[in-house]
């Protein structure tokens, strides 16, 4: 597996931090192998499932990161991290 950063900062003022990232994987990387490779370059403790949430401060894990994890298609996957905006 490897990655690329795709995204890095904040879109605007007062808003979240948001980093993504592109994981080219094999064709038969599985959701849990490719978390845990995620984990090894940009841990995060919070995991949303949903995957699409608007990037609301506080939504849903309150003020702790969390990252979300897709697959776009059968070789890659995108991994985003939302840091909430906290002053």
């Amino acid at each position: 597996m490897k990655h690329k950063c795709t995204q890095s900062g904040q879109p605007r003022p007062y808003a979240d931090t948001i980093r993504s990232y592109e994981i080219t994987t094999e064709p038969n990387a599985t959701d849990e192998q490719v978390w845990a490779y995620a984990q090894t370059f940009a841990p995060v403790n919070n995991r949303d499932q949903n995957a699409g949430h608007d990037g609301s401060c506080g939504f849903p894990f309150g003020l702790s990161p969390y990252g979300s994890l897709r697959q776009s298609n059968n070789t890659t996957w995108h991994y985003r991290i939302t840091e909430p905006y906290c002053d």
